[in-house]
């Protein structure tokens, strides 16, 4: 999904490994697991706010770029 450049939507608890990634690289939204309500808020921020949307996109590209594209791991 960072490849493409589209924002993430994590359902779990924040302490997890990718939560903390999401938040840390700014390229998705955690919801916890038990709140219906804050997942259908942020899926309607998603679908009606194109420039946040955009925001978390590109910053999900940028994270693919430094943390998983090939080239990248090959270098280090």
């Amino acid at each position: 999904i960072f490849a493409s450049g589209r924002p993430a939507v994590f359902v779990g608890p924040p302490q997890a490994e990718l939560a903390v990634f999401l938040e840390r690289e700014h390229c998705g939204v955690v919801v916890p697991p038990d709140d219906g309500a804050r997942l259908a808020a942020v899926l309607r921020r998603l679908r009606d706010e194109p420039e946040f949307r955009a925001a978390l996109g590109s910053s999900a590209r940028q994270a693919y770029e430094r943390h998983f594209r090939l080239a990248t791991a090959v270098e280090e």
